[in-house]
């Protein structure tokens, strides 16, 4: 079988992702303190994305196709049972911490973790033998591993504690439901501060972006594209009466279960994450657009409150991007831990 696997093995050598590339310059040319790795190599009945024979290490690099596959979990189990050890990333771990990934790659070679080597101009990737062996090149090795230096450690510290506390400063003001204030919506500028005013609001709000952010492309944008759009929809039904019952009800759970979904870290597949956000997205739309008082413009009321709750995902995708280091993924399941009990605190009320 192996055989009969090598023209689809040259094939992918010839067509890698892009987490692929980013990952095959760091395991090319035995930068690993001699270690080799082949990529696309043929094991059996299966073609593995790289894999060190020498310490029987296979490593997978994953989009978010292979999320609960059961064919994968078939084909680990047979791997694992002729010895090899398998590691898998998702791309969006690739591609936004190469370094933790290197790092956890190095703890099972026994290595230390190198640095990225920079891009040559030109550089083609498809040039790898037909048997799976590297092409030459060179690689840069940082000397004494592959951590970032201190001030480069300081710099995104700093970024990052800057999204927090710009986050913290929006939150200032949430201190109530924001459908308790039904006669205050007059105009954009009200539609636009109204979403900040309601802690249940702002939770599944900055929830939507957490949860985006952990699932990487497309999810990242997709979630909290559908969300405003499906919303909108939601808040016309609102401004033209029509009724809709259980709306506090549903907000509630949409607090409970996107929590959740942070807490596990939930990979459905791309059409059901999309589904079960823009099912909630109705609830607060038709919220906020019952809340429109007579004379008022209903078209720049919704686009304020569009806009503001697009500045809310976004605060959630950058809190999320925390997720890229162990500590900052415990921190985020914390906050949709938060988000679930608030959410069952809504519910109650709302009951």
């Amino acid at each position: 079988m192996t055989n009969a696997l090598t023209p689809l093995a040259k094939t992918l050598r010839k067509n890698p992702t892009e987490a692929e590339k980013l990952l095959w310059r760091q395991l090319r040319s035995k930068g690993l303190s001699g270690r080799k790795f082949r990529r696309q190599q043929p094991i059996g009945d299966y073609i593995v994305d790289f894999v060190c024979l020498e310490k029987m290490l296979i490593i997978e690099v994953d989009g978010g196709q292979h999320a609960e596959n059961e064919n994968d979990r078939r084909r680990d189990a047979w791997l694992q049972s002729e010895g090899y050890t398998v590691l898998r990333f998702w791309n969006n771990d690739v591609l936004g911490n190469l370094g933790g990934v290197m790092e956890r790659i190095c703890e099972y070679c026994g290595a230390p973790s190198p640095q990225s080597p920079p891009l040559k101009g030109g550089e083609e990737e498809g040039n790898a033998l037909p048997d799976g062996g590297e092409e030459k090149g060179e690689a840069s090795v940082k000397e004494g591993g592959g951590k970032p230096s201190l001030k480069g450690r300081e710099r995104t510290g700093k970024q990052y504690l800057g999204q927090l506390l710009f986050a913290l400063l929006l939150l200032v003001p949430a201190s109530a439901f924001a459908h308790v204030e039904g006669g205050q919506a007059t105009g954009f500028i009200t539609g636009l501060q109204h979403p900040w005013s309601g802690l249940d609001h702002v939770l599944a709000m900055i929830a939507v972006g957490i949860w985006g952010a952990q699932l990487g492309n497309p999810a990242m944008w997709l979630l909290p594209v559908t969300f405003p759009m499906v919303m909108s929809l939601g808040a016309m039904m609102g401004l033209l009466g029509i009724p809709l019952p259980g709306v506090e009800i549903g907000i509630a759970l949409s607090a409970i279960l996107l929590g959740t979904m942070v807490v596990g870290e939930v990979r459905p597949k791309m059409m059901v994450a999309a589904l079960l956000v823009g099912f909630f997205a109705i609830f607060h739309g038709h919220a906020h657009g019952t809340e429109l008082p007579a004379g008022q413009s209903g078209l720049l009321y919704s686009m304020g409150f569009v806009i503001a709750t697009g500045c809310l995902h976004g605060i959630g995708i950058s809190l999320g991007l925390v997720h890229r280091w162990p500590v900052g993924r415990l921190a985020l399941r914390g906050a949709g831990a938060f988000i679930a009990v608030m959410g069952v605190t809504f519910l109650w009320k709302a009951l």
